[in-house]
């Protein structure tokens, strides 16, 4: 179900009010109880973010960030206060260095942006308050109940966020049918990201989709046991990958069957 409000954003409905807003190569997505809406990430926030929120409901917002990457974070400027594991702090705060989004606004000189736009204000935004969250820790929307899953390994604080009544997993860039980065200096280990992918799995009665950032949307949980295997191998040195550059930095791609990782050997 397309949403015309915004040229910016890209929205679709999949499931009973939970919209996926389409960013420029990522998914913010929005979940509505009786009571209240909870906002997964904000994506780049260069379209009116808030704007496009209000037109889809009347509800407070939550908003939660899966963890501290700009394409996650930078809209956060659009509302007031905004929930984040501590561990992904100093990412975050990195996201808002206005050189840093001096650069990552070039990126998009071949959209076409909104007239309202204002790339200096996008620039110079200066992050909302937040708000620390941990395992376990739940959001009640009236009639819906949203659950915090650690799963440390792409960022120290990345979570994965469980909506328990559609029973879809959020799993930002923790688990996607792309590559997992897992190779930036402050990436945990692999051993670390294998014991999340391990926990997810313990819980795999509870959900029946699996809802990345980027990708394909929705995906089969049956992805987890992949990632648990080949990352076992991994591990064990019966896995290994072969050197790859990307412009986030170097490391080794290692393809399995729908998925991969890009890591450092020295960081397993």
């Amino acid at each position: 179900m397309e949403n015309s409000n915004s040229s910016w954003y890209k929205v679709k409905e999949i499931s009973k009010k939970v919209w996926l807003i389409g960013d420029v190569g990522v998914n913010a997505y929005l979940i509505e109880g009786n009571e209240k809406a909870l906002l997964v990430d904000t994506a780049w926030g260069i379209g009116n973010l808030s704007a496009l929120v209000a037109s889809l409901t009347s509800l407070p917002i939550i908003v939660v960030n899966t963890h501290g990457h700009p394409d996650h974070v930078s809209g956060n400027y659009h509302f007031e206060q905004a929930y984040l594991h501590n561990d992904d702090l100093p990412i975050m705060k990195k996201s808002f260095n206005p050189e840093a989004r001096s650069r990552i606004i070039k990126r998009f000189s071949n959209n076409p942006l909104s007239p309202h736009f204002s790339e200096e204000t996008w620039i110079n935004a200066i992050p909302s308050k937040m708000i620390p969250l941990s395992e376990n820790q739940q959001f009640e929307l009236g009639g819906k109940t949203v659950i915090v899953i650690e799963i440390p390994g792409h960022t120290p604080g990345s979570i994965c966020l469980l909506d328990v009544r559609d029973r879809l997993l959020f799993t930002a860039d923790s688990v996607s049918e792309g590559n997992i980065l897992l190779h930036f200096e402050y990436s945990l280990p692999l051993r670390t990201y294998l014991k999340g992918i391990n926990h997810l799995i313990s819980m795999n009665d509870k959900f029946d989709y699996i809802i990345p950032s980027h990708g394909n949307a929705p995906i089969d949980p049956a992805i987890l046991l992949e990632f648990k295997g080949r990352v076992e191998k991994v591990i064990t040195g019966e896995l290994r990958g072969t050197p790859h550059e990307t412009s986030l930095g170097n490391g080794l791609l290692c393809r399995f069957n729908s998925c991969g990782i890009l890591y450092r050997e020295e960081n397993i």
